[in-house]
C-alpha cells in the first residue's frame, strides 16, 4: 500500500493531485495487520468471499455465453 501510494503521488504531481488509496480486504490473513492496512489507507473494501462473481443486469446477445 505504501509503495502503491508513492507511485500514485509521483504520477499526480505534476497535477498537484494526491489519489485516495482504498484497499481491499479479500483474505482472512490480513485480519491480524488490520490496523496497520488502515493506517496506510484512505479506506477498505471487503470482499464478499463470493466464490465468483454475478452480474445485476441481463447480458447482451453477444455475452450470454460467456
Amino acid at each position: 500500500m505504501e509503495m502503491a501510494r508513492q507511485l500514485a503521488n509521483v504520477a499526480g504531481e505534476p497535477w498537484r493531485h494526491k489519489p485516495a488509496m482504498i484497499a481491499k480486504i479479500e483474505r482472512s490473513e490480513a485480519i491480524p495487520v488490520l490496523d496497520q492496512i488502515l493506517k496506510a489507507s484512505d479506506g477498505i473494501m471487503v470482499a464478499r468471499g463470493d466464490w465468483r462473481w454475478k452480474s445485476a443486469t441481463p447480458r447482451c446477445r453477444r455475452c450470454r455465453s460467456a
